[in-house]
């Protein structure tokens, strides 16, 4: 009787409009209005402005090929596929939303592979009525300055819309599983914020186990912990998806026809680590009229994307848009001012900024740069004319975050003004995103990078470890490891890396990108059943688990351990590579002398 009720009077809403439907509504009762609700939400009654709203803050963006002009992001979207690790199996978008097994999923790539285009077209899709559940987006980097809990943030979202969605009905949208939450960028969090968003969304997906989340992000250890997700890795592209990918783009005929033939005709096969990411494919694109052949670093690759934006030259507008600068300063200027910027921001872990935040940095920038220019102006200029920075929600962002890791590190190989140790092991140690950053630092300047920083930290290593095996075996563990477990149910082995392992981080950030092939990963160990077979156990959501903790194991248990002899193949295998890049050093310097 209720079901039928409730579906008659939210037909009526929908034939006699919003006012003649609100006031049946409100003459219901407590029970009836529940009820009713469930069906307003059943058939997207009311949903009207909400959806509205996003689709004209999500259906357009810029890139850095449209930089002046938004375009429909419908139109260059190219699909994307998924990979499981240590997998051949291949999963499609229409898998991730429709599948049971995918109802808690973490979508990660490395920069550039197209995950906000996969969240927000995804997101769209619902919008538009693809899917039964209500969709909600949230990019995570804005809980960095409001400070509000996920579960508020999506509350905030559906208010101004939709009158009935308050605190409580939420919470029953979840527990039935009439939603689904895109929670975007949790590589945008700051290092501080990351293990309490990681506990918020962990009590998401146990609270409500119908709730379907996806969560983007590139690759964080912290996963592992997330026991109700499955990750999944977009798939790199493939030469049929990145033709497909340049021909949705909306770049001149002649200039994107022309790199279309190159890709498909060679230069797919000699450049493939370039061409299998979306935004590396854009950033040939953008600058393939600069090269006669294309470079094999990626430094140049940004340097060229970098001269092209300050030359104006706007292919968009085939030579007639003319652009009046409020700064006309000189390229070198302004790459040292851009610089400053982005390596001042990147150490305090800001990827966007406020009006006001933007120019706090400039200041300081320009003063690094000893030019005598007006921030305000500099700002409009890095915004509308050299499209460097792009306004959104009344915040500045870049056009992609990779392009602050990049002026970041070409700051730093430069400038003798920022200490370059220091600065490096502050990036490392803050535990920020910065696998990219340190690629980019190696490559561009490579004697640098080795003399300043690699060298002097891989002695420090080893001698740490000498220092302190005879005198502390267990101390020595655990400035790697905190603990490590058997998932009984899944029967998987497990590492948990505390935050405060300083050298954990470094053979993450730096040995991973620099000389993988020299150094076992701490994660290729295995463990030993004598010992995990007599640790004692603990609960973790329901889950059994079998916990070891170094802090109270015996120095003689843990020198029984795979774990010790594993951290000192690594320190001979640090060993081993500051002799060769000793040993290159003097042989540089004698070829030098003579």
């Amino acid at each position: 009787m209720v079901i039928t009720t409730t579906v008659t009077i939210a037909s009526s809403m929908n034939q006699f409009g919003k006012r003649a439907g609100d006031t049946v509504y409100d003459a219901c009762s407590g029970i009836l209005k529940k009820a009713l609700n469930y069906t307003r939400v059943d058939m997207q009654l009311g949903f009207e402005s909400y959806f509205e709203v996003n689709r004209s803050k999500f259906g357009k963006v810029k890139t850095i090929v449209n930089r002046f002009q938004p375009v429909e992001l419908v139109d260059i979207y190219e699909d994307s596929e998924f990979e499981i690790e240590e997998s051949s199996q291949r999963v499609t978008e229409s898998e991730i939303f429709y599948s049971e097994k995918y109802e808690k999923t973490i979508i990660t790539g490395t920069a550039g592979s197209g995950k906000s285009f996969f969240m927000k077209r995804s997101f769209l899709r619902f919008c538009e009525g693809e899917g039964e559940r209500i969709p909600v987006f949230l990019e995570l980097r804005k809980i960095n300055s409001s400070g509000e809990s996920i579960f508020e943030s999506i509350v905030e979202q559906f208010t101004p819309h939709i009158s009935f969605f308050d605190r409580d009905f939420v919470k029953e949208l979840f527990s039935h599983g009439r939603a689904i939450i895109f929670l975007d960028g949790y590589d945008e969090l700051y290092a501080n914020m990351k293990p309490k968003v990681s506990k918020q969304i962990d009590e998401l997906a146990y609270n409500f186990p119908r709730l379907r989340i996806v969560v983007s992000g590139r690759p964080d250890e912290r996963f592992a912990a997330w026991n109700e997700f499955t990750e999944l890795n977009i798939a790199p592209l493939n030469k049929k998806r990145c033709l497909s990918l340049i021909a949705k783009s909306q770049f001149p005929n002649d200039l994107r026809d022309r790199f279309y033939k190159n890709v498909e005709e060679s230069i797919y096969e000699s450049h493939i680590s370039y061409l299998q990411n979306p935004l590396m494919t854009y950033v040939m694109l953008f600058t393939s009229d600069q090269f006669v052949e294309f470079p094999n670093d990626i430094g140049t690759f940004y340097y060229k994307a970098f001269e092209t934006l300050f030359r104006g030259h706007d292919v968009m507008k085939s030579g007639e848009y003319q652009r009046e600068v409020l700064c006309p300063i000189k390229m070198k200027d302004l790459e040292a001012v851009v610089g400053y910027f982005c390596a001042i921001s990147f150490l305090e872990e800001r990827y966007d900024y406020t009006p006001e935040k933007a120019i706090f940095y400039l200041k300081k920038a320009i003063k690094l740069a000893e030019l005598n220019v007006s921030p305000d102006d500099l700002l409009i200029d890095l915004a509308k004319n050299y499209c460097m920075l792009v306004v959104d929600g009344g915040k500045y962002n870049y056009i992609h975050r990779t392009f602050q890791e990049y002026f970041a590190a070409s700051c730093l190989s430069l400038t003798e003004i920022i200490d370059y140790y220091e600065y490096n092991d502050s990036i490392i140690q803050k535990n920020i995103d910065s696998e990219r950053y340190i690629k980019i630092l190696s490559e561009i300047g490579a004697e640098r990078f080795y003399n300043k920083y690699l060298i002097p930290k891989l002695k420090q290593f080893v001698e740490e470890f000498y220092v302190i095996r005879n005198r502390n075996p267990k101390k020595l563990v655990t400035s790697f490891v905190q603990e490590f477990g058997v998932d009984e149910l899944y029967e998987v082995r497990m590492i948990r890396v505390s935050d405060e392992r300083k050298w954990r981080r470094f053979e993450s950030s730096v040995l991973n990108v620099v000389n993988r092939e020299m150094f076992p990963s701490l994660f290729d160990i295995k463990e030993d059943p004598d010992i995990i077979n007599n640790i004692p156990l603990k609960k973790y959501h329901g889950l059994t688990l079998r916990i070891m903790s170094f802090e109270k194991t015996s120095a003689s248990q843990i020198r029984k351990t795979k774990i010790y002899a594993h951290y000192k193949s690594l320190v001979d295998s640090a060993k081993k590579y500051l002799d060769f890049l000793t040993k290159r050093n003097a042989r540089l310097k004698s070829i030098a002398n003579k």
